[in-house]
Protein backbone atom coordinates (compact mmCIF):
# COMPACT_ATOMS: atom_id res chain seq x y z
CA UNK A 1 0.00 0.00 0.00
CA UNK A 2 1.16 3.56 -0.61
CA UNK A 3 3.08 5.83 1.72
CA UNK A 4 2.75 9.59 1.29
CA UNK A 5 5.52 11.68 2.83
CA UNK A 6 4.97 15.38 3.46
CA UNK A 7 7.98 17.60 2.86
CA UNK A 8 8.39 21.22 3.88
CA UNK A 9 10.23 23.61 6.11
CA UNK A 10 9.34 24.38 9.74
CA UNK A 11 5.76 25.58 10.34
CA UNK A 12 4.61 24.52 6.87
CA UNK A 13 1.63 22.64 8.31
CA UNK A 14 2.77 19.05 7.80
CA UNK A 15 1.59 17.82 11.20
CA UNK A 16 -1.77 19.52 10.73
CA UNK A 17 -2.28 17.80 7.38
CA UNK A 18 -1.45 14.41 8.91
CA UNK A 19 -4.09 14.98 11.61
CA UNK A 20 -6.68 16.06 9.03
CA UNK A 21 -6.02 12.97 6.91
CA UNK A 22 -6.26 10.70 9.97
CA UNK A 23 -9.47 12.38 11.12
CA UNK A 24 -11.04 11.78 7.73
CA UNK A 25 -9.73 8.27 7.17
CA UNK A 26 -8.96 6.54 10.51
CA UNK A 27 -7.56 3.53 8.68
CA UNK A 28 -4.57 5.63 7.57
CA UNK A 29 -1.48 5.30 9.74
CA UNK A 30 -0.11 8.74 10.61
CA UNK A 31 3.49 9.37 11.66
CA UNK A 32 5.39 12.53 12.54
CA UNK A 33 9.17 12.26 12.57
CA UNK A 34 9.49 15.19 15.01
CA UNK A 35 7.21 13.44 17.51
CA UNK A 36 9.17 10.20 17.12
CA UNK A 37 12.51 11.99 17.60
CA UNK A 38 11.31 13.90 20.67
CA UNK A 39 9.43 11.01 22.31
CA UNK A 40 12.18 10.07 24.85
CA UNK A 41 12.42 13.71 25.96
CA UNK A 42 8.82 14.91 25.90
CA UNK A 43 6.18 15.90 23.43
CA UNK A 44 8.07 18.52 21.42
CA UNK A 45 11.42 19.02 19.72
CA UNK A 46 12.23 22.02 21.91
CA UNK A 47 12.32 19.67 24.90
CA UNK A 48 15.31 17.90 23.33
CA UNK A 49 17.11 21.25 23.50
CA UNK A 50 16.00 21.78 27.10
CA UNK A 51 17.28 18.38 28.18
CA UNK A 52 20.55 18.23 26.22
CA UNK A 53 21.58 21.77 25.29
CA UNK A 54 21.78 23.09 21.76
CA UNK A 55 24.78 21.26 20.28
CA UNK A 56 23.98 17.87 21.82
CA UNK A 57 20.33 18.30 20.81
CA UNK A 58 21.26 18.89 17.18
CA UNK A 59 23.42 15.74 17.23
CA UNK A 60 20.66 13.69 18.89
CA UNK A 61 18.02 14.89 16.46
CA UNK A 62 20.21 13.92 13.50
CA UNK A 63 20.91 10.52 15.08
CA UNK A 64 17.28 9.77 15.87
CA UNK A 65 16.10 10.95 12.46
CA UNK A 66 18.46 8.38 10.98
CA UNK A 67 16.96 5.69 13.23
CA UNK A 68 13.48 6.78 12.18
CA UNK A 69 14.33 6.40 8.51
CA UNK A 70 16.00 3.04 9.06
CA UNK A 71 12.91 1.77 10.92
CA UNK A 72 10.49 2.56 8.09
CA UNK A 73 9.55 -0.39 5.91
CA UNK A 74 6.84 -0.92 3.28
CA UNK A 75 3.46 -1.48 4.95
CA UNK A 76 0.24 -3.27 4.05
CA UNK A 77 -2.01 -0.26 4.74
CA UNK A 78 -2.02 3.42 3.74
CA UNK A 79 0.41 5.65 5.63
CA UNK A 80 1.11 9.38 5.73
CA UNK A 81 4.27 10.79 7.29
CA UNK A 82 5.17 14.35 8.31
CA UNK A 83 8.91 14.76 7.76
CA UNK A 84 11.04 17.05 9.87
CA UNK A 85 12.62 19.78 7.72
CA UNK A 86 16.09 18.24 7.67
CA UNK A 87 15.00 14.60 7.35
CA UNK A 88 15.85 14.40 3.60
CA UNK A 89 19.41 15.54 4.33
CA UNK A 90 20.24 12.49 6.49
CA UNK A 91 22.52 9.79 5.08
CA UNK A 92 19.81 7.16 5.63
CA UNK A 93 17.41 9.01 3.32
CA UNK A 94 18.41 7.43 0.00
CA UNK A 95 18.05 3.89 1.32
CA UNK A 96 14.66 4.75 2.83
CA UNK A 97 13.37 6.17 -0.48
CA UNK A 98 14.55 3.12 -2.40
CA UNK A 99 13.03 0.71 0.11
CA UNK A 100 9.67 2.37 0.76
CA UNK A 101 9.21 4.30 -2.52
CA UNK A 102 6.88 6.93 -1.04
CA UNK A 103 4.96 9.55 -2.97
CA UNK A 104 6.07 13.02 -1.94
CA UNK A 105 3.90 16.05 -1.26
CA UNK A 106 5.66 19.39 -0.75
CA UNK A 107 4.06 22.10 1.40
CA UNK A 108 5.75 25.25 0.17
CA UNK A 109 6.65 28.39 2.10
CA UNK A 110 8.52 31.39 0.76
CA UNK A 111 11.36 32.73 2.96
CA UNK A 112 9.12 35.68 3.84
CA UNK A 113 6.30 33.36 4.90
CA UNK A 114 8.76 31.25 6.88
CA UNK A 115 10.00 34.31 8.77
CA UNK A 116 6.45 35.24 9.75
CA UNK A 117 5.76 31.66 10.82
CA UNK A 118 8.91 31.40 12.95
CA UNK A 119 8.23 34.77 14.56
CA UNK A 120 4.69 33.62 15.31
CA UNK A 121 5.93 30.38 16.85
CA UNK A 122 8.42 32.27 19.01
CA UNK A 123 5.69 34.68 20.17
CA UNK A 124 3.46 31.75 21.08
CA UNK A 125 6.29 30.11 23.02
CA UNK A 126 7.03 33.42 24.76
CA UNK A 127 3.48 33.38 26.14
CA UNK A 128 3.95 29.87 27.55
CA UNK A 129 5.66 30.06 30.96
CA UNK A 130 6.96 26.51 30.89
CA UNK A 131 8.85 27.30 27.69
CA UNK A 132 9.70 30.99 27.96
CA UNK A 133 11.01 30.57 31.51
CA UNK A 134 13.65 28.03 30.55
CA UNK A 135 17.24 29.26 30.29
CA UNK A 136 17.57 27.69 26.81
CA UNK A 137 14.43 29.32 25.42
CA UNK A 138 15.02 30.26 21.78
CA UNK A 139 18.16 28.17 21.34
CA UNK A 140 16.51 26.09 18.59
CA UNK A 141 16.11 29.20 16.42
CA UNK A 142 19.78 30.23 16.71
CA UNK A 143 21.23 31.10 13.34
CA UNK A 144 17.79 31.86 11.94
CA UNK A 145 15.74 34.32 13.97
CA UNK A 146 17.76 34.42 17.19
CA UNK A 147 21.35 35.01 18.27
CA UNK A 148 23.07 33.84 21.43
CA UNK A 149 23.84 36.51 24.00
CA UNK A 150 26.06 36.36 27.11
CA UNK A 151 24.42 34.42 29.86
CA UNK A 152 23.47 32.58 27.66
CA UNK A 153 20.20 33.99 26.41
CA UNK A 154 18.83 34.18 22.88
CA UNK A 155 17.67 37.49 21.43
CA UNK A 156 15.83 38.23 18.20
CA UNK A 157 17.83 39.37 15.20
CA UNK A 158 16.34 42.00 12.92
CA UNK A 159 14.11 40.94 10.05
CA UNK A 160 16.68 41.60 7.30
CA UNK A 161 19.28 39.35 8.96
CA UNK A 162 16.70 36.71 9.83
CA UNK A 163 15.41 36.64 6.25
CA UNK A 164 18.91 36.17 4.87
CA UNK A 165 19.55 33.37 7.38
CA UNK A 166 16.32 31.66 6.35
CA UNK A 167 17.08 31.96 2.64
CA UNK A 168 20.50 30.38 3.19
CA UNK A 169 19.10 27.58 5.34
CA UNK A 170 16.21 26.81 3.01
CA UNK A 171 18.18 26.80 -0.23
CA UNK A 172 19.66 23.32 0.03
CA UNK A 173 16.58 21.74 1.60
CA UNK A 174 14.15 23.23 -0.92
CA UNK A 175 16.29 21.82 -3.74
CA UNK A 176 15.82 18.35 -2.22
CA UNK A 177 12.08 18.87 -1.72
CA UNK A 178 11.64 19.94 -5.34
CA UNK A 179 13.78 17.07 -6.62
CA UNK A 180 11.33 14.57 -5.12
CA UNK A 181 7.97 16.18 -5.86
CA UNK A 182 6.03 16.58 -9.08
CA UNK A 183 4.61 20.04 -9.69
CA UNK A 184 1.04 18.83 -9.13
CA UNK A 185 2.03 17.65 -5.63
CA UNK A 186 3.30 21.04 -4.46
CA UNK A 187 0.97 23.29 -2.49
CA UNK A 188 1.45 26.94 -1.59
CA UNK A 189 0.55 28.44 1.76
CA UNK A 190 -2.51 30.06 0.18
CA UNK A 191 -3.73 26.67 -1.05
CA UNK A 192 -3.26 25.05 2.36
CA UNK A 193 -4.90 27.70 4.50
CA UNK A 194 -7.41 29.01 1.99
CA UNK A 195 -10.36 27.58 0.13
CA UNK A 196 -8.27 24.75 -1.38
CA UNK A 197 -7.28 23.13 1.92
CA UNK A 198 -9.92 20.42 1.62
CA UNK A 199 -8.71 19.64 -1.89
CA UNK A 200 -5.21 18.97 -0.57
CA UNK A 201 -6.53 16.42 1.92
CA UNK A 202 -8.62 14.85 -0.83
CA UNK A 203 -5.60 14.70 -3.15
CA UNK A 204 -3.60 12.92 -0.46
CA UNK A 205 -6.52 10.53 0.05
CA UNK A 206 -6.40 9.63 -3.64
CA UNK A 207 -2.64 9.07 -3.45
CA UNK A 208 -3.27 6.78 -0.47
CA UNK A 209 -6.13 5.06 -2.39
CA UNK A 210 -8.63 5.83 0.34
CA UNK A 211 -10.22 8.99 -1.11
Amino acid sequence: MPTVLLLGYSCAGKSTIVREVRDRWPEVEGLDSDDWVAEPYGAHIYEVFFRLGRLAALDQIAYREGLFLDALEPVDGPRVIAAGPALPSRKEWTAFVGRVQPTFVYLELTPEEELIALRGRRAKHADTPGIAGHRLFGSWDEGLTTIRQPGPTWADVDDAEALENIRREMRQLVAIYEQHTDVEHRYSKEARWGFESNRIVEDIGRLLRVG
